[in-house]
């Protein structure tokens, strides 16, 4: 930045009292913030005249910014300052250095455009060539006219009102960034009109029926301004509130998941993670429209790390592995969309409701999830199944989600146009029957044919509303590529909470006991906390949140009955490792509290021959994805002597 002091008497403040005709000039573009620059200066002696402020409790200066190379870096870009003089006989003079000086801003422009010598002495290729006008998507403050107000916050309002576009007055929202001059809350404003400019520019080039979209910024002057399109309704949180067991299922599959999720299908069509999708940022039309809004958490690319500090984040709507490594990709997106379709199909529910954050954070990191919603159809459910998976590779696209509720969708209207088909066929031969002289000889003494199939007609009716609601049930789950369990062979063993929690409990930590002391299980640097299921046969016996490094899974009608005894025999453990992103060469166990036992053990083996030799280096278990490990048998001690060495498990 080329600051030059001169040495006079006194610098008025540019925002005071700059002329009138500064403002009108087409090359000045007020606010505008240095991150809009590239897409406006793309060619070398482009330029054009803003406002910023240098440091952060100084004035506001007037700035020419030029592009000097045709490099895509930082650099490539140039910042000037433009004084403003007031002398002793009251003459105003614009000046860059102390050599030129000009009685206005148009001459200093002119006297450069013209004379082509570099406005940077130092910076050869500084001419002014082409200056650059206001864009399209630029407004000017007298261009909009506000209404009624529609929302507040501490940093801005939201207000209906009208721009005029094209000639023409076009129905707008206006969301209004708040002058601050509270020294303790300036830096907090500041962040919000950053936020807020950085929404609109990555929202200006959107263009979709389910995407709101923007039309454009007053940034001319304070305070500023985002013009987006007016929605007749309200946020999607609002209306599955205020309609409460008033809207019926296809309204809730059709309108507002399917346009949700394309939506931000289109969205991360254009390289973008949305990073906030939840019903209170989706809008929703008086035409039952979904239209996803909200794009100050937004990010361009396909992976973005946060830093890591005291920004707050949904943590409802939070995938598990940005919890943990703060990282964002447009998976992260579809686990939010899993708690959006769950917040839809419980009418507008809050998730988790009455847990704390960490309660909520815990759940989620162990792999627990939401239950399903009263009256969700199970394929609904079954989608959010896939969208809320633990590891992000295992989850739906969103392009997948959309092409899953379109053939839900397909296959409800195949059917539903079956019934109406088999209902004309069936009008129409009881209108050939009773054109037959002998239809009043039918032995139907208070009714004809004819009676008889308008009463069935009717009766279709009745039964096509009553399946109405739960036709989607129907969908075969070969739609969302989902196979079906075989039946156990085993029947489940009954057993009371606590005996089951007991049995549990001892088995669970004499097997980690045994699998650690033996070397079978390595351990891990860095914690991953999933679910431990006690099964018998292919029966869940009990659920219970563990913290491992591995989703351990005992499978064997054996397994209660060797806990009833003194823990001795052979049994199966089927491991799967479910994020092979953090495999290393060592495990570490983090088991947390169960049925008030608590242990917290780290063991440091070396690597197993057997693991080598069978499912060879750790490398190709990075390769892999996700590794199943099976067949892994451990001989158990007695109970007895286990508890003996370690009694902190008592």
């Amino acid at each position: 930045m080329t600051n030059t002091q001169p040495e006079e008497e006194s610098k008025s403040s540019i925002l005071d009292d700059l002329p009138k005709k500064v403002l009108d000039e087409s090359y000045y573009h007020g606010f505008l913030p240095r991150e809009d620059l590239p897409c406006l200066l793309e060619q070398v002696g482009d330029f054009i005249i803003r406002i910023t402020q240098l440091k952060p409790r100084d004035p506001c200066e007037l700035i020419l910014s030029l592009r000097v190379s045709d490099q895509n870096s930082p650099s490539a870009i140039r910042h000037v300052v433009i004084h403003r003089l007031k002398g002793k006989d009251g003459k105003i003079e614009w000046l860059t250095n102390q050599e030129n000086r000009f009685n206005s801003l148009k001459e200093l422009i002119d006297a450069y455009v013209s004379s082509k010598k570099p406005i940077n002495p130092e910076i050869k290729t500084s001419q002014l060539i082409r200056p650059i006008a206001r864009q399209s998507w630029e407004f000017l403050h007298e261009n909009i006219i506000l209404k009624d107000m529609l929302g507040e916050g501490q940093f801005g309002e939201v207000r209906a009102g009208e721009a005029i576009i094209d000639g023409k007055k076009i129905p707008v929202a206006v969301k209004i960034a708040k002058t601050i001059k509270d020294k303790k809350n300036i830096q907090q404003a500041k962040e919000k009109i950053k936020e807020m400019m950085h929404e609109a520019r990555l929202m200006r080039y959107f263009d979709h029926e389910n995407v709101v979209k923007i039309h454009g910024v007053a940034v001319c002057r304070e305070p500023l301004m985002i013009i987006i399109e007016m929605v007749n309704g309200g946020c999607l949180s609002d209306v599955l509130e205020s309609r409460k067991g008033n809207i019926d299922e296809d309204e809730k599959i059709e309108n507002m998941s399917l346009g949700s999720a394309r939506g931000l299908e289109y969205i991360h069509a254009q390289r973008i993670i949305h990073r906030d999708i939840a019903a209170r940022n989706v809008l929703y039309t008086e035409n039952r429209v979904a239209k996803i809004s909200d794009f100050g958490m937004s990010r361009h690319g396909n992976f973005y790390e946060m830093s890591r500090g005291n920004r707050k984040v949904p943590l409802k709507w939070t995938a598990p592995e940005s919890m943990v490594t703060y990282q964002y990709t447009p998976k992260t997106d579809v686990f939010s969309f899993s708690i959006l379709l769950w917040e839809i199909f419980s009418d507008g529910e809050e998730p988790y409701k009455g847990m704390t954050s960490i309660e909520v954070k815990r759940m989620i990191s162990c792999g627990e999830r939401l239950k399903k919603p009263e009256g969700c159809p199970d394929v609904m459910f079954q989608i959010m199944g896939k969208c809320w998976e633990q590891n992000p590779d295992n989850r739906y696209s969103m392009s997948e989600v959309v092409k899953q509720i379109e053939d839900i969708i397909e296959h409800a209207y195949s059917e539903e146009s079956e019934i109406h088909s088999r209902l004309i066929s069936d009008t129409h031969s009881a209108e050939k029957i009773s054109s037959k002289d002998d239809v009043d000889d039918l032995n139907e003494p208070s009714r004809s044919f004819i009676s008889q199939t308008k009463r069935k007609r009717r009766k279709h009716h009745r039964r096509k509303r009553r399946q109405k609601k739960s036709r989607i049930h129907k969908k075969s789950a070969e739609i969302i590529n989902e196979r079906k369990k075989p039946k156990s062979r085993h029947r489940h063993m009954k057993s009371s909470h606590n005996e089951v929690m007991f049995q549990y409990s001892v088995l669970l930590f004499t097997v980690l006991y045994v699998l650690l002391e033996s070397g079978r299980i390595i351990e891990m640097m860095q914690t991953v906390a999933v679910r431990g299921q006690l099964k018998c046969g292919e029966e869940n016996v009990v659920n219970t949140r563990v913290a491992l490094g591995i989703d351990i899974r005992f499978v064997d009608e054996q397994i209660l009955a060797i806990a009833r005894t003194n823990i001795t025999g052979w049994f199966e453990l089927k491991a799967t490792i479910i994020s092979a992103d953090i495999i290393k060469p060592f495990f570490q166990i983090y088991v947390g509290q169960s049925s008030g036992i608590q242990c917290h053990q780290r063991y440091k083996q070396p690597i197993p021959h057997e693991f080598i030799s069978k499912y060879g280096q750790p490398e190709r278990w990075y390769n892999a994805g996700i590794v199943e490990l099976q067949e892994i048998c451990v001989k158990l001690p007695d109970e007895t002597s286990c508890l003996n060495k370690h009694p902190s498990l008592i």
